[in-house]
């Protein structure tokens, strides 16, 4: 019997929202309208039987079921990102050093 899991996307597309707490940034994001990730959070709703969000005029918001599960960080400073690491001076950098030159070709041709 095959069993059932809910789509990729649809489990893309919640991550995104939760993230955001906002349907339009996480379409922007994904390169997809609000209302895909709308109906792919909709969907994903159905499957489980539960609802995922609260929708307030001002965004969603993780249901307390969700923040309870500790998925998903939902504090606001958890959309940030990481701050790099402080430079102390006598530290050096660890960016790789690449070229952007490319190598002259070899000459697909045999002498003969």
């Amino acid at each position: 019997m095959r069993r059932k899991i809910p789509a990729t996307t649809a489990l893309v597309g919640f991550e995104a929202a939760a993230r955001h707490q906002s349907f339009t940034k996480a379409a922007e994001e994904l390169a997809l309208t609000q209302s895909a990730i709308c109906r792919q959070i909709a969907n994903l709703e159905d499957f489980l039987g539960v609802k995922l969000f609260r929708r307030t005029r001002r965004g969603v918001q993780l249901t307390e079921s969700m923040v309870a599960l500790s998925l998903i960080d939902a504090s606001p400073s958890a959309n940030q990102p990481p701050e790099p690491p402080a430079n102390r001076g006598n530290e050096t950098s660890a960016t790789p050093l690449t070229s952007t030159r490319r190598a002259p070709r070899r000459s697909s041709t045999v002498a003969g």
